[in-house]
């Protein structure tokens, strides 16, 4: 019988399964990690086997009802450490459609934009006005000044961050992913 939503773990090897059915139309030799390799789902090996690379797959899932352009997609506190040879493919998936986007990305620009929008968000007061607690979840978003910013703060955000943290969110807005859609020229670098 077909669920009418996939559960979290079918979701995510669709998404494995997609960037390697690219990978390997590409012509890279790539193939899935053993099961539960803990920072990397699939690897890749150059054309002469000389270097491999390991990509971590991070899939979200939306339906053509509540279709976005803001995508979001769940991290660790551990993606703020860039790994070396790592590179990541943010998945954004339809349900019903074949309109799916990959976004490549290498383990610096995601720590880099982990660490400060993490940052940003504890600044920032939430819906409330309440302080936003630490927690080990980080969140990758298209639009992180839509995602950090609400009826409280949207008016008052050069109060609470610096000209870095401004710039960040004003550099990091809606759009700013799309550089890396497709991106899989990354790999050969």
């Amino acid at each position: 019988m077909k669920r009418s939503f996939p559960s979290n773990a079918v979701v995510g090897a669709a998404g494995e399964n997609l960037v390697l059915s690219h990978l390997l139309r590409l012509n890279y030799i790539a193939g899935l990690a053993p099961y539960n390799t803990k920072d990397y789902d699939l690897i890749i090996l150059s054309e002469d086997e000389a270097v491999a690379k390991s990509i971590q797959v991070k899939t979200a899932l939306f339906t053509d009802e509540i279709r976005t352009t803001d995508y979001k997609w769940i991290l660790n506190k551990k993606h703020e450490t860039d790994i070396n040879n790592l590179i990541f493919c943010f998945v954004s998936m339809s349900t019903k459609s074949s309109d799916n986007k990959i976004y490549v990305m290498d383990s610096k620009k995601v720590s880099e934009v982990t660490k400060m929008s993490h940052r940003i968000y504890l600044k920032l007061p939430g819906m409330k006005g309440q302080t936003h607690n630490e927690s080990s979840m980080r969140i990758m978003s298209s639009n992180y000044l839509s995602l950090v910013t609400n009826k409280k703060n949207v008016n008052k955000i050069q109060e609470y961050l610096d000209s870095n943290e401004l710039d960040f969110l004003e550099k990091h807005s809606e759009g700013w992913l799309e550089k890396y859609l497709d991106n899989w020229g990354i790999l050969d670098e």
